[in-house]
């Protein structure tokens, strides 16, 4: 494992936040397991203020863990083409 640099730790911080504001969503929503596909934030119909209603686990799957898997695919990248290159 290696150190984490300044822009680093800021996205890991970011990261948390988003993940604990997106589980927030999750367990607050009315529809928290699964909804109609219709009703997948951000592409719902209607009002644009549904989030609350209509988040539910397939969103929190996506919105939380796929910003996650990006940073660490970039992260391995960036520093494997680091090591590699000295």
């Amino acid at each position: 494992m290696h150190k984490l640099n300044k822009t680093e730790k800021f996205f890991v911080y970011f990261l948390i936040l988003w993940t604990i504001f997106n589980l927030i969503l999750w367990v607050t929503a009315k529809e928290a397991l699964y909804s109609q596909k219709e009703q997948f934030w951000p592409f719902l119909h209607g009002s644009h203020f549904g989030v609350a209603h209509t988040y539910d686990f397939r969103e929190f799957i996506i919105y939380t863990f796929v910003p996650w898997a990006l940073f660490f695919m970039i992260d391995s990248v960036a520093h494997h083409d680091s090591s590699t290159s000295h």
